[in-house]
């Protein structure tokens, strides 16, 4: 890789910090400063293309009109929430954090805003049930190491993998497929509610 010479004026306490890391690695003062300023810039590009990756699943939630949205540009994160048509009016609350690592896409996360006992019993199965489909229609395309879930009373987390190393898929792409998904479970819920008659 080509290189660039610069001459930098460092406060003490900067000073001390890397040349205390030069000591702890054993490497060069310059190897050091290149590291954290390669740490900083891809941390700055990750968090942009995670506010980029939400910006496009509002866009593609705003398609469905059974979604509330509660997002504002330049948001980290984004909510939407959708009731499921009962006596007692339960609330699907879909949430979708970006990952700040390169591990995962990023964490999608429903609950269920409901009292009922039985409302919140069949939600478990549900989501349960949900996530044996997924592993069993996923495991010869994913890593199922990636994919991880949470499930318990009223909650549903799942952890989005990346797409393998060497598919170019973009941002859009990515966004609109989460979108999707998030429309996906939505409507799933519903018809998996549909066919009891809980809480009328």
């Amino acid at each position: 890789m080509k290189k660039k010479k610069y001459e930098i004026i460092l406060g003490q306490d900067l000073a001390d910090k890397i040349d205390s890391m030069v000591t702890r690695t054993g490497k060069e003062r310059s190897q050091v400063i290149n590291d954290i300023l390669e740490s900083y810039f891809s941390a700055e590009s990750l968090s942009f293309r995670g506010n980029m990756l939400v910006a496009h699943i509002n866009k593609k939630a705003l398609e469905n009109a059974g979604f509330a949205v509660y997002y504002r540009e330049g948001d980290s994160a984004i909510l939407l929430k959708s009731a499921i048509r009962h006596r007692h009016r339960p609330e699907l609350k879909f949430s979708f954090v970006p990952a700040d690592d390169m591990r995962s896409l990023g964490t999608v996360k429903l609950a269920l805003r409901d009292n009922n006992v039985e409302s919140l019993r069949r939600f478990q199965q549900f989501a349960s049930d949900w996530a044996a489909l997924e592993q069993y229609y996923l495991k010869d395309a994913v890593d199922m190491e990636t994919v991880r879930y949470v499930f318990d009373e009223g909650r549903f987390v799942r952890v989005l993998a990346r797409p393998s190393a060497g598919q170019d898929i973009s941002t859009e792409a990515l966004g609109n497929a989460i979108g999707e998904y998030l429309h996906t479970i939505d409507n799933e819920v519903k018809l998996y509610f549909g066919a009891g008659d809980i809480g009328r």
